[in-house]
């Protein structure tokens, strides 16, 4: 159920932001769900079929883990717009990795949607490889609403917020 309502919100947002979606390819493994509910949501709203660009992961023996060649399918051929979907975005290594992936395949992707954007710097990362992340929340935004509805007590958020910005901090100097 969350993730249906996840691909309501993403299309949503898609279609109030006007980004092009002729065919979506999600980060396996919640990625790939989203993109298969917002398919359905088209489908639903529009009466559309979107293809899915499908993108899968494997795991090594030593435990890293890496999205594999995409191999492009009858259904959408490659040199069209792809539109890339996850969960969150961090530091963004899973997407630029799936940006390439998609571009090796000569499929074309200049944006990115996510649900909840950390804002460690994924957006300026892959607006380095011409790629614009669009979150519909950041965790600032989150928890302002928290903090605002008291749904979130005044000691976690302010524990939270300097563990963020501790991390901004951190990742800007090891950026330097």
């Amino acid at each position: 159920d969350d993730i249906i309502k996840i691909g309501e919100i993403l299309y949503s947002y898609a279609k109030y932001h006007h980004l092009v979606m002729p065919a979506v390819a999600g980060i396996p493994a919640v990625g790939e769900a989203i993109a298969r509910s917002l398919q359905e949501r088209v489908r639903y709203e529009q009466g559309l079929y979107i293809p899915l660009v499908p993108l899968s992961k494997i795991t090594h023996e030593d435990g890293s883990r890496e999205i594999v060649p995409v191999i492009p399918t009858k259904e959408y051929e490659p040199n069209q717009l792809v539109l890339g979907l996850d969960d969150l975005a961090t530091f963004a290594d899973t997407k630029i990795e799936a940006v390439s992936r998609l571009r090796q395949a000569n499929y074309i992707v200049r944006d990115f949607l996510v649900l909840l954007d950390y804002n460690f710097g994924a957006a300026d990362v892959l607006a380095g490889i011409a790629v614009s992340l669009h979150s519909i929340f950041t965790v600032a935004s989150v928890f302002d609403y928290g903090g605002e509805k008291k749904l979130i007590p005044q000691h976690y958020l302010h524990a939270a917020r300097v563990y963020l910005a501790t991390m901004c901090a951190y990742l800007k100097s090891t950026a330097a």
